[in-house]
């Protein structure tokens, strides 16, 4: 008998911001420099150079985790990786899962007893006063909640006035 597998990954979004946050930043390095051979730089221009480099940075690491990102369903558990971190937790081990809304998407959690981890649903993500919009988060969110509360054993206990909603055992 072969064990079934649902493999799921978010949407990957366009790299178009990071090769922008890293041109921004080229062209203020390359500012700087011509800056202190000039003999005329402030303070303003390090301390702007390190937040764009963090920006950058931060970036590139978010784009690299997202393609690294996978959360697989199987007959035995739950398993999750993001390239920085990897969960697997049995469907027993479940404590519970919360689901949060937010703008882009609803939040979910899953709690273990030693592990946790968590995931959005699909959102559409508008540019404000633009004709532009992206999609985030792993489509199918919602089905993945239900199949994940099915094999654990969990139910709705609570939903408050602002939307959470809470699934665990008796």
């Amino acid at each position: 008998m072969t064990a079934k597998v649902q493999e799921f990954h978010p949407v990957i979004m366009s790299r178009q911001g990071e090769a922008a946050s890293w041109g921004i930043w080229a062209a203020v390095t390359l500012a700087w420099i011509w800056l202190a051979r000039v003999g005329s730089t402030s303070l303003f221009v390090p301390v702007f150079w390190a937040v764009l480099t963090v920006i950058a940075l931060g970036t590139s690491l978010g784009n690299w985790m997202d393609r690294r990102t996978i959360l697989r369903i199987a007959d035995d558990g739950v398993f999750f990786a993001n390239g920085l971190r990897t969960v697997s937790l049995p469907w027993e081990d479940i404590q519970r899962i919360e689901v949060l809304p937010s703008r882009w998407g609803e939040v979910v959690h899953v709690w273990g007893p030693n592990a946790h981890f968590r995931f959005r649903t699909l959102a559409e993500v508008q540019a404000i006063g633009k004709d532009f919009s992206t999609r985030v988060g792993f489509p199918g969110g919602k089905r993945i909640v239900q199949e994940m509360c099915q094999h654990s054993g969990l139910h709705v206990e609570q939903q408050t006035d602002n939307g959470r909603r809470y699934y665990a055992r008796e």
